[in-house]
């Protein structure tokens, strides 16, 4: 009886709840950024179930993978340089939001899916990516438990008021808009323009071309909208030292850096050919959706011929076997341990495309870049970067063996980049909780609380007009209005009765003239 009572105390407290999270994005950065929340989860004895294209290659405990691989071709090296030249923010949006619809159709309808929707089964809380489809929020409205909204990087326009969080127009930026504070007028202007352009072909386009793959999985529309705004809160990969100070409400968490795990040894040989590097050492990567080996010859000869004037050595992400022109200094790599390498002594500079993981990894190592924005966040990501002394901004269609040259020679040689990356890696390290830490316990604080409506704002329900108090100013001004109209009409009355008293003969003559 005693040992019972001593168990009961112990395990008294012990949260465990059936967890399901969604990823059914292609793109195998926008797992990575929470492969480790999901795990974390699993370990602290919750049993979570992780719908995705990236299933555990060994069993883990507590952890049950739906594979969707095979619905459709992830997204991995899969996109070539020269079709993204010359890229609009309108084509960026459409042909996000064109895979969207996709993943849609093909994913929600698979019978993974369906499997689950007829399982049975009963969920406390569902993790939902929130990227470029509101599809699966379904899966939310069928097994009517709360949920949390992930998102990978700044998040989209529409999904900032899903927790109340306030516009902040003239001073934070639409994701696909590379302009940094302070805004001058044409640019609070685009920034305008854009996010309600955005908002509104999200509510009214693809939203509504959403609900006829939910019709044939349902039987029925769902309000995604009302589902959407239902989200107990939202965490996401940005940081405040990176992507600029925001008002933020109770129920919105930034988790920067949330993927960049503990330090793992590096092979030997590669560890070996690092240290053997007297200047030290490059890393070049252009992430995990490009692919590097897609640069046209006469930009990639470029680079090359920009290394080969360099005494460092380079350590390159490069997806084929060989490589034309390739100096001496050159080590190929069809994949790198990315955040293993920038923390080797012997690393002295990265260059890759500004991708949010790659410059967080390398922020919080403290290492100077050189960036080549091409799409999505990456040129909003640079821009801030580039702003903080940390960065130098390299443009694809300006690279030249010159160009390149005097991009690296700034970050190796200039002492100013490296003290600006020294210190911005102080301001994204220096937190109360880990970002892991912080993203677990703001699920458990959900868990713990049913939902936690509490942690959004009132903002959430209110028609959009009186959000911008609207209908305050239309009263302000109908007053104002008012009291000119008083004021005129007062001042005409005295006018005339003061010319009347003083000119009581010319006012006499000018009526018998009329």
């Amino acid at each position: 009886m005693f040992k019972l009572l001593v168990f009961s105390c112990l395990f008294g407290h012990v949260l465990s709840a059936n967890i399901l999270a969604v990823f059914p994005h292609t793109g195998k950065s926008h797992f990575d950024v929470f492969e480790p929340l999901v795990l974390a989860l699993a370990g602290r004895g919750h049993q979570v179930t992780v719908l995705s294209f990236y299933p555990q290659k060994t069993p883990v405990a507590n952890y049950t993978d739906i594979s969707l691989v095979g619905t459709l071709p992830v997204f991995v090296n899969a996109l070539q340089f020269d079709y993204l030249k010359g890229s609009t923010l309108i084509f960026e949006f459409t042909f996000v939001n064109g895979i969207g619809l996709s993943v849609c159709e093909s994913v929600l309808t698979s019978p993974q899916v369906k499997s689950l929707i007829s399982s049975g089964k009963k969920f406390d809380l569902l993790l939902v990516e929130l990227f470029n489809s509101d599809c699966f929020l379904s899966l939310v409205d069928f097994f009517s438990a709360p949920h949390i909204g992930l998102s990978s990087s700044m998040n989209l326009p529409h999904h900032i008021p899903r927790v109340g969080n306030p516009d902040s127009f003239s001073f934070s930026n639409n994701i696909l808009l590379p302009i940094k504070p302070p805004f001058s007028f044409l640019q609070r202007l685009q920034n305008v323009v854009y996010t309600l352009g955005m908002r509104l072909g999200r509510t009214h386009y693809y939203s509504v071309l959403e609900q006829k793959p939910i019709r044939q999985v349902f039987g029925h529309e769902v309000d995604l909208e009302r589902v959407a705004h239902n989200v107990s809160l939202v965490m996401t990969n940005t940081h405040y030292s990176l992507q600029g100070a925001r008002p933020l409400v109770p129920g919105y968490i930034e988790v920067g850096g949330l993927h960049i795990l503990p330090l793992k040894p590096i092979v030997k040989d590669l560890d070996k050919y690092l240290n053997e590097s007297t200047e030290g050492a490059i890393l070049f990567s252009m992430g995990s959706v490009l692919q590097s080996s897609s640069f046209p010859p006469a930009k990639r000869q470029a680079i090359m011929d920009a290394f080969a004037e360099l005494p460092v050595r380079v350590v390159m992400k490069w997806e084929d076997d060989t490589l034309p022109g390739k100096p001496d200094n050159v080590r190929l790599s069809k994949w790198l341990p990315q955040r293993d390498i920038l923390a080797h002594p012997k690393i002295v500079a990265f260059m890759g495309h500004g991708g949010l993981l790659s410059t967080s990894e390398a922020v919080y190592c403290g290492i100077p870049m050189v960036l080549i924005p091409m799409f999505g966040d990456q040129p909003n990501n640079v821009a801030h970067l580039a702003a903080s002394g940390a960065a130098v901004k390299l443009s694809y269609n300006d690279i030249t063996k010159e160009t390149v040259l005097k991009a690296l020679r700034a970050v190796l040689y200039d002492s100013r980049y490296k003290e600006s990356a020294k210190l911005l890696s102080e301001r994204f390290r220096d937190r109360p909780m880990s970002p892991l830490d912080t993203a677990v316990y703001w699920t458990e604080y959900v868990l713990r609380h049913n939902g936690a409506r509490h942690l959004r704002s009132a903002a959430v329900d209110m028609p959009w007009y009186q959000l911008w108090l609207l209908d305050v100013a239309l009263v302000l001004l109908a007053g104002l209005a008012s009291v000119l109209f008083v004021v005129f009409w007062l001042a005409r009355r005295v006018a005339n009765f003061i010319s009347r008293r003083l000119y009581p003969h010319q006012l006499r003559q000018k009526q018998k003239r009329e």
